[in-house]
């Protein structure tokens, strides 16, 4: 018990320096739904996060990016940039039965088919994900965490450095997918090293994709390396993002690389 309480000691200072978006590797997001029992027993529901979360209206950009940060595909998400509220995501279903934005399936299964012809096999274990299945998510490890002997502020502390909170997470979108393969199905950086995951890097801007959150760049996107995880910005977008090795959030904001 003792080594419990100053392990929590140490988490919570290390919270204290990192952003509460930040997702840790190892932590492989099920496509299967998880049950609302999951959670009976600790004293609230899905519905505690679905009412606490008030989406922030989204700040007036800078008139050399307005157009493009009211453009379908470059809607930034992120802790500062919740989902808008009149946001209704225009979906369609891959082959697996996940969705994704019907305006972009077209080019992420050229971009999967692609990649299998070269004899590689992604697979695609994440896409699109309403915000109860988000809210699942979050309180499903909250649970796992207070089931180890957290209190439920730590674990919710805890679980913000690992699962976006609910309202804040880019798979809401529907234009955000994570990718592992078939050899390497872990969502870790152990993927990296995978070929699919470098076929995928190396060509996924010819489709209009980006991997998201490289590394490197965790102080500005506020989320740790996910070398699984690609999003759709449109083929312009996406081939001045890759080539110049920037994020989204520098894209829009016009600051170039660093």
């Amino acid at each position: 018990m003792e080594g419990k309480v100053i392990g929590a000691v140490v988490i919570l200072a290390l919270l204290a320096s990192i952003p509460a978006l930040i997702r840790l590797p190892g932590y492989i997001q099920s496509t299967l739904p998880v049950e609302n029992d999951a959670i009976v027993g600790y004293g609230f529901e899905i519905t505690d996060i679905e009412n606490e979360y008030e989406p922030a209206p989204v700040p007036n950009a800078p008139p050399e990016i307005e157009e493009d940060i009211t453009d379908w595909m470059l809607i930034l998400v992120n802790s500062e940039h919740p989902i808008p509220q009149d946001y209704i995501p225009n979906l369609s279903k891959l082959d697996n039965g996940l969705e994704f934005d019907a305006r972009a399936i077209g080019k992420l299964n050229a971009m999967i088919n692609d990649a299998k012809a070269q004899g590689l096999a992604p697979i695609v274990v994440s896409a699109y994900r309403p915000v109860d299945r988000q809210a699942r998510l979050f309180m499903d490890k909250v649970v796992a965490l207070m089931e180890e002997g957290y209190a439920r502020e730590l674990a919710e502390a805890i679980t913000k450095t690992s699962i976006a909170y609910p309202g804040t997470s880019e798979h809401q979108l529907g234009l955000a997918v994570d990718i592992a393969t078939l050899h390497c199905p872990y969502l870790d950086e152990r993927v990296a090293e995978a070929p699919e995951i470098k076929w995928l890097t190396a060509h996924c801007a010819e489709y209009g994709f980006i991997l998201r959150y490289p590394k490197g760049k965790e102080h500005i996107t506020g989320i740790m390396y996910e070398p699984w995880h690609f999003r759709y910005v449109g083929k312009r977008a996406a081939q001045e993002i890759m080539q110049r090795g920037i994020t989204l959030e520098e894209y829009l904001m016009g600051q170039g690389a660093k």
